[in-house]
């Protein structure tokens, strides 16, 4: 492996101006048609494809990106559903909140090709997503639009309508147009449900500046925190469970057996809006949910929240909230709870077991219904009253969890071996050092790194390699503990910076030494390494190595 110089990317990586993205319907632009030559996908209804493009900008990343029939295309992340219901930017039914563009979002259904074609081709440069002829949902009517995105130039991408007037398009009556963030640059609303926002012959263009996020930093090991990754099931105890018939802003005590090393057994108090406490004496939980930690939930107690926000069951007139144990699982279930002053309602409930890796999981079944908005007044999290950290998941955030979610807390626990140390000291005085820490299972997918006492300032990248070895490339201060097929995670977020490092290795995506990527396997064993600048010279942390399930 030769390893490229340092200091140009770090150019790179601070290049990009502070800014303001927008769209305008100023900037010229044309409908390049690719429905004769472009790659046909043949999307079913509410379908989703994953393709892989060379064209990118400073914005928008070349590699894979996911096509959804509903009239977006997600550029950074990797969830996969584009939901047939569009809503107001940014939403977590866009792909999950991750970075998308969207010419069209409505309910649009090809049936396979059958009704209409999506198509994509690169065309000089410039990356293309048509909708041709495609028809909409249970509906004949149909309309012609497309994505551009461009590799070079001040516009990041434009959408071209060709054919947007039937009367179920009504030119964007029933559709989301715009440009969701993610955590890249700021979100971008043209229009939602507005009739005649576009028409045929418009030409939209994403344009301006911004500032490259950097990514918010993986927990380190043995840090608490809430993950979506994780596997879980609704156990449902609305036959088996105790009813509590509690009243509106009611609590109650009971005793459980279950407990593990953060909640213990014991008397814990549930309260009927949507919290349990564990630790403490505190008596409510108010119906105005707040951040946490709050003296609204329990006087700032240890507490759990699955869903804080003003529920009345009517002492089991308007939906129950019930409580069993399971399997040496404590199971409280919010069933059918109606909202205060509402008949909309919402089915949870929360987990703890006694045993195993997680020590909580909130598990979500109905959160969609209009008041609850999939969280749009809830508070949903841990608040710690001292026991550990608080971790919050969502504070009034609409879709913030979604019918299916399930949410774990866990302490992501210590994985690999050390190897190849310790490494030779740096300007910070002390060697850096690497830990993997997280899931193992090629599965779950949520493997980090971190790097430690790595000099103030100063840039680095993650190595991956398939088998260990040793040697000092010139201009190194320490060895490199890798060898054979050397991959370097390089891309702008995943690029490093003193005294600490982090990255969430995506294991469908690992670097190779050689153009493309490859996907790591159920019992390989991955080595890692951190290769930083330091002054004049670079040099590298220990190593770790991780065996895969």
């Amino acid at each position: 492996m030769r390893l490229l110089p340092l200091a140009p990317v770090l150019a790179i990586a601070t290049s990009a101006a502070f800014g303001q993205l927008t769209i305008v319907s100023s900037t010229p632009g044309s409908f390049v048609d690719i429905s004769a030559s472009g790659t046909p996908l043949s999307l079913g209804d509410d379908g989703t494809v994953n393709i892989a493009t060379t064209v990118g900008n400073a914005l928008l990343a070349p590699g894979i990106v996911c096509i959804g029939s509903n009239g977006g295309v997600r550029f950074f992340g990797d969830e996969l559903g584009l939901d047939y219901n569009n809503q107001m930017i940014p939403s977590m039914a866009a792909f999950s909140g991750e970075q998308v563009l969207l010419p069209f979002w409505d309910d649009i259904d090809t049936q396979g090709g059958n009704a209409g074609q999506i198509l994509w081709e690169e065309i000089a440069g410039t990356f293309i997503v048509q909708w041709q002829d495609a028809q909409f949902y249970n509906n004949t009517d149909h309309a012609t639009f497309q994505l551009q995105v461009f590799s070079s130039g001040p516009v990041h991408a434009q959408f071209v309508y060709a054919d947007v007037l039937s009367p179920r398009a009504d030119g964007g009556g029933g559709a989301t147009i715009g440009y969701q963030a993610g955590t890249w640059g700021n979100d971008v609303q043209y229009s939602f449900d507005t009739s005649n926002a576009v028409t045929n012959g418009t030409v939209l263009s994403l344009e301006g500046t911004f500032s490259p996020p950097a990514p918010p930093p993986p927990a380190p090991c043995g840090q608490l925190l809430i993950l979506d990754s994780l596997p879980g099931a609704f156990v449902d105890i609305s036959a088996s469970g105790i009813p509590l018939g509690l009243g509106d802003d009611a609590e109650v005590d009971i005793q459980t057996t279950v407990g593990n090393a953060l909640f213990a057994a014991g008397t814990v108090r549930i309260g009927s809006n949507g919290g349990v406490r564990f630790g403490g004496a505190a008596l409510e939980l108010e119906y105005g949910n707040g951040q946490i930690p709050s003296n609204g939930a329990f006087s700032g107690e240890q507490a759990l929240l699955p869903f804080w926000d003003d529920f009345n069951t009517g002492a089991g007139s308007a939906g129950e909230i019930y409580w069993d144990e399971v399997g040496g699982t404590l199971i409280v279930q919010w069933q059918d709870a109606q909202f205060y002053a509402s008949t909309d309602s919402a089915t949870f409930q929360l987990q703890v077991p006694s045993s195993g890796s997680a020590l909580a999981h909130f598990v979500y079944t109905d959160v969609q219904q209009p008041r609850a908005a999939g969280g749009a007044s809830a508070t949903i999290g841990y608040q710690a009253g001292g026991i550990d950290v608080d971790v919050e998941w969502a504070f009034n955030i609409p879709g913030g969890v979604t019918d299916g979610t399930v949410l774990t807390l866990t302490d992501m626990p210590g994985v690999g071996q050390p190897y190849c140390g310790p490494s030779t000291g740096n300007s910070s005085g002390a060697p850096a050092l690497i830990q993997a820490c997280g899931a193992t299972s090629v599965t779950v997918n949520d493997l980090r790194l971190t790097a430690t006492q790595l000099p103030a300032g100063q840039i680095g990248y993650f190595l991956v390699g398939r088998a260990p070895g040793s040697f000092v490339p010139p201009n190194a201060a320490g060895p490199i503990c890798l060898q054979g097929d050397i991959g370097r995670f390089n891309a702008l977020p995943q690029i490093v910076a003193g005294p600490l490092g982090t990255l969430h290795v995506d294991l469908a995506n690992l670097p190779t030494n050689a153009p493309g990527s490859q996907v790591a396997l159920p019992g390989e064993t991955l080595w890692f390494q951190c290769w930083y600048q330091d002054g004049s010279t670079s040099n590298f942390t220990d190593g770790v190595f991780v065996t895969l399930q």
